[in-house]
Parts: C-alpha cells; sequence; structure tokens
C-alpha cells in the first residue's frame, strides 16, 4: 500500500495560525493588486501601496521574519499563477514593511535575444534579492524613480 500524502488543504490546516494567517494575506493581497493592476494607472497604484506600507522605521533586518514573508508570497503565488511578478513583488514590499522589514522594490527592464522589450519587478533586503529572483536577473536594468527603499 502506497504513502498517504496529504492534500495542499492539510498542509495548510497544519501550519501554525500565524502562517495560516499571513498565508491568506498573502493570497489577498496578491489577487487584490493583480486585480488593481488591470484596473487603475499604475502610478496611483504605487503610491497606494508606498502610503500603506508606510509603517514605523524598519528594524534591524529580522531575517526569520523575511523568510516567512518570502514563503508567504511563494506559496500564495501557487495558487494563484496568474499573478505575475509586479503584484507579487508588491505584495512582498507591503507586507515586509508591515512586519518592519527593509524592503527595496524594484523594477527593471532588459532586451530579450530576439529584441523583445521584458520587464520584471522583485524585491530586495538588505541587499538581497527576497522574491523575484531570475537566473539572468542582473540583465535587468532597474528604471529610475521605480526603485522605492524604505529601510
Amino acid at each position: 500500500m502506497g504513502r498517504f500524502k496529504p492534500s495542499r488543504w492539510q498542509k495548510f490546516w497544519r501550519l501554525p495560525p500565524t502562517a495560516r494567517r499571513l498565508f491568506m494575506a498573502a493570497a489577498l493581497l496578491i489577487f487584490g493588486l493583480w486585480v488593481a493592476l488591470r484596473l487603475l494607472p499604475f502610478s496611483f497604484l504605487r503610491r497606494g501601496v508606498e502610503r500603506a506600507a508606510d509603517a514605523p522605521s524598519p528594524s534591524t533586518a529580522d531575517e526569520s521574519t523575511t523568510q516567512t514573508v518570502a514563503w508567504a508570497i511563494r506559496a500564495a503565488g501557487q495558487f494563484l499563477p496568474f499573478a505575475t511578478c509586479l503584484p507579487r513583488a508588491l505584495a512582498a514590499h507591503l507586507l515586509l514593511r508591515r512586519n518592519r522589514c527593509p524592503s527595496d522594490l524594484k523594477i527593471g527592464v532588459t532586451r530579450a535575444p530576439d529584441d523583445q522589450f521584458l520587464a520584471h519587478a522583485w524585491v530586495e533586503s538588505t541587499g538581497r534579492v527576497v522574491i523575484g529572483t531570475l537566473p539572468d536577473l542582473a540583465r535587468y536594468i532597474p528604471l529610475e524613480g521605480e526603485s522605492h527603499r524604505t529601510a
């Protein structure tokens, strides 16, 4: 007889209550931001995210909190595969700031070998990519005025 493999819901309910709440917050934020990106001008949405992310000055980098937020964004993103890098990065930036962790939202551009324009969003904390890492991330040039350091 094969081993029992727990379902996603069983795994979810086995999480500590704080992890479940963070996962749900991440999923709702990603979904809400995904919808908002389709309905609102980006400059308006970005200002709203920055205002909402305005928390007391970040404390010293709490690595465990940073990693927990990154886990929640990645896990929620698996349930929302339509949500691209931008809503995920915006949600991570917001959750990190609300948890008093340094956060640097980056939006960068590059050209593909076929000369196609590519854009990507990611979040760094204390100089390390937390959400949105890519093997060729160094190719992306951050847009001026689109990097929002809140440390």
